[in-house]
Parts: C-alpha cells; sequence; structure tokens
C-alpha cells in the first residue's frame, strides 16, 4: 500500500468494483489515441522530409514524391494528405498508434511504419498501388485488415507479437513475407499464397514440427533459423528453393538431409549451430547428397571437397577395380583411401526410431510415393544396383534401409 500511489490504488479499487471497468479504460485509450493522431502538426516538418522531385504519376505535373519523417517522436501525422502526389512514405521510429491519417494518398506505393506503438494493421484505407508495407518493431499480435489490399507485393511484420499466421487469404499477390521474431508456433494457412511467394522469413519463432509449407512451390528463399526444428520433412515439396537457413535449431542427424534430395535448385544452406556440425565428415557427407551445392554454412563449397564427398563415399571404386582387373587381372586390388564411409558412425537414436516407424506406417498407408520422397532421393542411381545387392532389407520405393550412413 505504502508503495502504490493513491492514483493506481484508486483505479484498482474501481476495477475490483467494476468488472467491466478494464474494457472501458481500453475503449477510453483507443479513442484517445484516434484522436491524437488527427492532430495536425506543424506543415514544416512536412516540408523539411520532402525529397526525390519527380513527374507525378500522370506525368501532367512535377512533384515531390517521396517524404522522410523518421525519428521525430511523432504522436500524429495529421495533415499529411495534403500532398497527394507522395509514393513513399518513412514514418518509422516514432510515437505512432495510428495511421489513419494515410487514407487520401491515393499514389502511396510504399510504406515505412517500423519502430512505433502500432496494434492494427492496415487502419487507413490504402490504395490499390500500395506495395510494400513495413510494420517490423511494433505492438501488432494479429494479422487484420490485409483484405483492404489484394495486391500488396512485400510485408514486413517481424519483431511484433503475433502468435497465429492468419488472416492471408486475400494477399494472393504478395511476394515477400517476413514474420521474424514472433511468437509463431504453427506454419499455417499460407496455401493461398502458394502462387506468388517467393521469400518467406520465420526467423526466431517457436516452429517445431515443417507443416503447412506443401503449396508453396514458388518458394525461393527460406528462412527458419533460430526455432525447435530438429526434423526436415515437410521440406521436399519446395521444388523451387534455392536458399534454406536453419542455423541455430535442434538438427543432430546427416540423415534428415534425405528430404532435400530432390529440390534440385538448392544452392544454399546454412545448418550453422546445429549438432550435425559435429558429425564426422560433416561437410562431406552433405555434398555427396546434394552435390549442386554452391554454399554451405557460409563457406563457398569447392571442388576439391567434392572429389573428397566422392572419395569416401567410394562414387568410382568400381570403375577403378574394373580398369584395376583389366591390367593386371592376376594381382589383388587393394582400396586405399584414407577415409571411408565405414568410419562413420550409425545414425541411430530413440527420435530416429520413431521417425522410421512413421516413415513405415507412412509406406504402408500410401504416404510416401515417389514424387515425394523414395531411395532414389537418398542415393545416387549410379550406386543403386550395389546397394540393393549389399543391402537385403532394402526396398526400392520405400525410405528405411541400411544406407550408412542414412539409417532410417
Amino acid at each position: 500500500m505504502e508503495t502504490m500511489t493513491t492514483f493506481t490504488y484508486l483505479l484498482n479499487l474501481e476495477k475490483s468494483l467494476d468488472p467491466g471497468m478494464e474494457k472501458k479504460i481500453k475503449k477510453y485509450e483507443m479513442k484517445k489515441k484516434k484522436l491524437m493522431a488527427q492532430k495536425i502538426i506543424d506543415k514544416e516538418i512536412f516540408v523539411k522530409g520532402l525529397y526525390n522531385f519527380g513527374q507525378s504519376y500522370n506525368n501532367y505535373t512535377h512533384a515531390y514524391l517521396s517524404m522522410d519523417l523518421s525519428g521525430q517522436e511523432l504522436i500524429s501525422i495529421g495533415g499529411i494528405t495534403d500532398y497527394k502526389y507522395i509514393q513513399e512514405v518513412n514514418i518509422s521510429n516514432n510515437e505512432l498508434s495510428s495511421l489513419e491519417q494515410l487514407t487520401g494518398l491515393y499514389h502511396l506505393t510504399k510504406l515505412n511504419a517500423s519502430h512505433n506503438k502500432i496494434n492494427e494493421i492496415m487502419d487507413f484505407d490504402p490504395p490499390q498501388n500500395l506495395e510494400e508495407v513495413d510494420y517490423s518493431f511494433n505492438l501488432i499480435t494479429e494479422i487484420q485488415n490485409i483484405e483492404k489490399n489484394q495486391y500488396l507485393k512485400v510485408l514486413n511484420l517481424s519483431h511484433n507479437q503475433i502468435t497465429k499466421i492468419e488472416g492471408l487469404n486475400s494477399a494472393v499477390y504478395l511476394e515477400e513475407l517476413d514474420l521474424a521474431f514472433n511468437q509463431i508456433e504453427n506454419i499455417e494457412n499460407l496455401d493461398p499464397l502458394g502462387p506468388c511467394l517467393q521469400k518467406l522469413n520465420l526467423m526466431g519463432n517457436q516452429i517445431k514440427k515443417l507443416n503447412g509449407l506443401d503449396n508453396l512451390t514458388s518458394l525461393i528463399e527460406l528462412n527458419l533459423s533460430k526455432n525447435h526444428i530438429s526434423r526436415l520433412k515437410g521440406l521436399q515439396g519446395l521444388t523451387n528453393l534455392r536458399y534454406l537457413y536453419l542455423c541455430s535449431n535442434k538438427i543432430s542427424h546427416c540423415n534428415q538431409v534425405a528430404y532435400l534430395t530432390d529440390l534440385p535448385f538448392l544452392d544454399e544452406l546454412d545448418f550453422c549451430f546445429n549438432d550435425i556440425q559435429n558429425k564426422k565428415f560433416y561437410r562431406f557427407q552433405i555434398l555427396y547428397y546434394i552435390p549442386n551445392l554452391r554454399k554451405l554454412d557460409g563457406q563457398d563449397v569447392t571442388h576439391v571437397e567434392k572429389v573428397h564427398a566422392d572419395i569416401l563415399f567410394g562414387a568410382d571404386l568400381e570403375s577403378k577395380k574394373a580398369i584395376f582387373k583389366a591390367y593386371l587381372p592376376e594381382e589383388e586390388f587393394v582400396d586405399r583411401r584414407l577415409f571411408l564411409r565405414e568410419q562413420i558412425d550409425p545414425e541411430s537414436d530413440s527420435e530416429e526410431d520413431n521417425l522410421a516407424e512413421e516413415e513405415k506406417k507412412e509406406r504402408k498407408t500410401g504416404g510416401l510415393t515417389k514424387g515425394n520422397l523414395t531411395l532414389s532421393s537418398i542415393d545416387k542411381k549410379s550406386k543403386e544396383d550395389k546397394l540393393y545387392g549389399e543391402t537385403g532389407d532394402m526396398t526400392k520405393n520405400g525410405l528405411k534401409g541400411k544406407i550408412e550412413p542414412f539409417t532410417y
């Protein structure tokens, strides 16, 4: 009681007497914010922020096309609609809680409203020309009002308080979506974005399973760093993927790379700060099964590493034997490789055993097909016949088999 101000004490007392008092306070605060947002500010502030003098949208006249009002501790942008030809607005690093005053800027194409106190997306009437919006570092808890502008191409909602991916059904032209550093646990409701979405950032969330990505067939870049991912099942359908970032997760088994071997354009892969990096011959294993990689863990892949990867798995061993026998039929061939696949510890623990059981069930129910994930995804075709001869319990249409080190 001694440490509590009189005002706080009376406020808490009134809340206890009237259960609806908290809602009334929130309603009052929202009304107050809206009134503050409508306040007309000094015209000189707008004038100083104008730049990029050029032709207007209809080429009829010349006008300033851009405005920078960042970092001025503004609580309102009232009066901004007087500059009707503005196409780009930067109002980042202010104290804004509402952008209602942007209604009327019919030629706006790009908006940066990051680092403010906004908790509602698109609380103004956005023009159809608006293509890029940055709402990062605000107080947003849910995705809403996107249907006001279905032609949006870039949406940045990183560093907010979003817990669920929703409200994007109308954003069918969206090409880039940034939801990094929120509180998202599940990847969901992204199917409508499939035809156009090329870049998705889900870094720094609470994601464990990679569901909900199957229909994102146009995706080129995917960032899943700093989550809780241990298995890569769910990525095998992203056939246009070129850049995949998975650093700071819980990936510990090289056998998970099987879900990436059917991605023909995969160019850059990042497993930094995962336990998988501690595996023996780690880079050689990854490069043998994904030979088209140009960059792994931020380092360029060298031709020497690719040669070593092939040597490790004996890619040309049979041809060497054949040549040796052809010229020295009486001599015994000796494999003089310094490192062999047999030196790699088999991967099997309770998690992978569970994985194998799940995959068994899926094969019985037709869940795994050639278009999804088969043995051809795990090993090179040139070695299939040899492997089938050496491993008695392996099937061509199944995922489980004694392929070292890729044991399921």
